[in-house]
């Protein structure tokens, strides 16, 4: 997978998470990082929802982003 951008934002990190994160994490500032990544594209293969891959080649569905900058 190629990766667009890779950052460490870290006001998000001050207000993001979800309440339900709190017994896991009560320490928010040494606990855990909060990544953003936005991929150009991903490769997807979900059975259940009938994505599948090419049976000869094996090559998976690929999904495009549009790029919007940083954001």
């Amino acid at each position: 997978m190629e990766w667009q951008n890779l950052w460490i934002h870290k006001m998000k990190k001050k207000n993001g998470g979800k309440d339900e994160w709190e017994a896991f994490y009560p320490n928010k500032s040494d606990d855990y990082l909060l990544i953003k990544i936005s991929p150009e594209w991903v490769e997807v293969i979900s059975e259940s929802r009938g994505i599948v891959g090419d049976s000869i080649t094996w090559k998976p569905p690929i999904v495009f982003f549009n790029k919007k900058g940083d954001q």
